[in-house]
């Protein structure tokens, strides 16, 4: 019977152990949400208080409603805060020379190993200071939820306009601020920094599940990833002037090593030849050469994007920040060259089958292949043709160059296998025309372990 009575008893113990235990947590839960809902709202008023602790003791207390009608900065340090300290003097300045609007009050934390008044009382004398400051640690923690610098702008209404760090305390924006205008600042209210779980953990990379930000607060940007699983395919773009949100964007999807160096370098992937000067595929000269085969199973391919404000958005700078970018990452040197490459040209051999498809257009513009073997081009500019033949010629390493002399618009057809170019030329030639093999000298991308 008696160990009943003490099984239950130390049941009745640890019962009320529990209860005192879950009591504490929410006294503490409600305290913090307490402290929470209390700190300053910007748009909201400014909540009551009264200061003490006074500077020299020269005033005995400040409170809310001494201040109604002014311009209210106050300014939150401690001794251990060099931009803080740093700014005394520029708000002292600007203070004296708007006294009949503007108040600026020093609130300090006081700690025990260093004197904060002894420390400000030296600096006060030497910048010949003649700022509020007072020394309340309470009002400080109710109102500064993380580090200081911190200043809160209260108009002449009590009403909180801002609260920012040291960056945004400038005689401009307290020139506007007193002139009831509105002006830049970074928010660094409670609401903003910490409810919105905006801190930076520097031990994460910044903006990635919302360290520090927002996933679009950065000015500048660039991405290099591995494709994900099941992403699909697309073509690689040209370098165009893509802005969004301010911004100037450029991305490529799924790109082979080669086509992210062409747009680098010439901003136009190497699939098609579209500039006669250029030879469209870089030329290998590294140990790995087989990542750089677009066919091959040992193939790299990324995605890449970068991003940059409209003042560095020219396709210009874009390609040099890709051309950082690549050699950052991947180590290769690159130069321009110029090198003698093989060619196909484009020329007129029979003059009366060529006028034939000249007068041969009419009707909208289209170059459409209904079967494997024929191209049938319609009122379609000459100068196209050798980009449009590069197609059939995909696996055939030749620029294609117009030499016809021709100017405007023919129609005719292509009948041949595709990647066989004696095909192509035969058929090219029942309409006047042929393709030359030759050589010209063209810029050549290399890419290179080293030079």
């Amino acid at each position: 019977m008696k160990d009943i009575i003490n099984s239950v008893k130390k049941q009745f113990i640890d019962f009320m152990r529990i209860i005192v235990m879950l009591s504490l947590l929410m006294f503490l839960h409600s305290e913090v949400k307490s402290q929470d809902e209390n700190y300053p709202t910007i748009g909201k008023k400014f909540p009551n208080f009264t200061l003490t602790n006074f500077h020299d003791d020269l005033k005995d207390e400040l409170s809310f409603g001494d201040l109604f009608g002014k311009y209210v900065i106050i300014d939150f340090w401690t001794i251990g805060c060099s931009s803080c300290i740093a700014g005394f003097p520029m708000l002292n300045l600007i203070q004296n020379k708007n006294s009949d609007k503007l108040k600026v009050i020093l609130v300090g934390r006081e700690e025990k190993i260093r004197d904060i008044r002894k420390y400000y009382d030296i600096y006060r004398k030497k910048s010949c200071l003649t700022l509020t400051s007072t020394y309340d640690s309470i009002f400080f923690n109710k109102v500064v939820p993380m580090s200081v610098p911190h200043y809160v702008w209260i108009d002449k209404n009590g009403l909180v306009k801002a609260i920012t760090s040291s960056d945004d305390v400038t005689e401009q924006n307290i020139e506007k601020f007193i002139s009831d205008l509105p002006f830049y600042f970074r928010d660094m209210s409670y609401a903003n920094v910490k409810g919105n779980k905006r801190q930076a953990d520097q031990s994460m990379p910044l903006l990635i599940d919302g360290n520090g930000g927002e996933s679009t607060d950065y000015l500048f940007r660039s991405i290099l990833m591995k494709p994900n699983y099941g992403q699909g395919w697309s073509l690689v773009p040209d370098i165009a002037n893509f802005t969004s949100d301010g911004k100037v964007r450029y991305q490529a999807m799924a790109a082979s090593l080669p086509a992210l160096y062409m747009v680098a370098y010439f901003g136009a992937p190497f699939i098609i030849s579209r500039y006669p000067k250029v030879w469209p595929w870089p030329i290998i000269i590294t140990k790995d050469s087989l990542r750089f085969q677009y066919q091959s199973a040992t193939a790299d391919v990324y995605n890449y994007s970068i991003e940059a404000p409209l003042r560095k958005g020219t396709p210009a700078d874009l390609m040099k920040m890709m051309q950082r970018d690549l050699e950052n990452y991947f180590g290769y040197r690159t130069r321009i060259v110029q090198r003698d490459m093989p060619c196909l040209k484009l020329v007129v051999i029979n003059k009366n089958k060529v006028r034939r498809i000249l007068n041969n257009v009419g009707g909208p513009s289209s170059a459409w292949e209904p079967e494997s073997r024929i191209n049938r081009f319609n009122n379609i500019a000459i100068d196209n043709i050798p980009i449009i033949l590069s197609y059939r010629l995909t696996h055939s390493k030749f620029v294609t160059i117009n030499e016809t002399g021709i100017t405007g618009n023919v129609s005719f057809s292509v009948e041949a296998d595709i990647d066989d170019l004696e095909s192509i030329r035969a058929s090219l030639r029942q309409s006047g025309l042929d393709l030359i093999p030759s050589t010209m000298k063209l810029d050549v991308l290399e890419i290179s372990d080293s030079f």
